[in-house]
């Protein structure tokens, strides 16, 4: 029996070693070299030590065909780009946008990105064309961070990075909130393909959308 016990454990801890590492590329999608931990623009807005997910995408069209997408996020607005029927599934009333629409290009800090009719967050700052971050702070140190940034990639490309930070002052909570953090990880990797997707359609325009 020793053998098999042997063998037994040896399997276990592969399995739990390759969960590992697959929830670990799962919560940093995308990115390159020091992407998933180098600090962003804004990023102390919310401060506090917590868990995090940092996504990035190479989209085949400008920043200026890439930000309208993220100006208009929200629930009210563009919706996420992301799984509607599952965001909808807690009566969050999402449609995800096909086009640009110039009402919604001009987002400021102060405004409310909707997540649902009953929350949102506080957009905090809005470099135009470039950079948007949201957040919360919440009772007993806890806060939720969301920033987007556009930079150009070549003469024609771009890259969109997008990173949540959970605020969890305790170590215990930390550790469920790294847990949580892989189910958003799905939806905001098909938030990232669904604004690819978008504004590469856009290159066949004649000129960039409005912003």
């Amino acid at each position: 029996m020793k053998p098999l016990l042997v063998a037994a454990l040896g399997a276990a801890a592969s399995l739990g070693a390759a969960g590992l590492l697959g929830a670990a590329r799962l919560r940093t999608w995308g990115t390159r070299g020091d992407e998933a931990t180098g600090k962003l623009a804004g990023q102390g807005l919310v401060p506090g030590a917590g868990a995090q997910l940092t996504h990035a995408v190479d989209i085949g069209a400008p920043a200026a065909h890439v930000w309208p997408w993220v100006a208009q996020l929200g629930q009210d607005k563009g919706g996420f780009y992301s799984y509607a029927w599952l965001e909808n599934l807690s009566g969050a009333g999402i449609v995800n946008a096909e086009t640009i629409e110039p009402a919604w290009q001009h987002p400021q800090a102060g405004d409310l990105l909707r997540l649902h009719p009953a929350v949102g967050l506080e957009i905090l700052r809005v470099d135009p064309g470039e950079l948007l971050v949201a957040g919360r702070a919440v009772h007993a140190g806890l806060g939720f961070q969301w920033t987007f940034l556009v930079r150009p990639r070549g003469e024609s490309g771009s890259r969109l990075l997008v990173r949540e930070r959970y605020v969890v002052p305790l170590a215990p909570a930390r550790l469920v909130a790294h847990v949580l953090t892989l189910g958003s990880a799905l939806m905001s990797r098909r938030m990232l393909l669904g604004i690819r997707d978008r504004a590469e359609r856009a290159r066949f325009c004649p000129a960039a959308p409005s912003s």
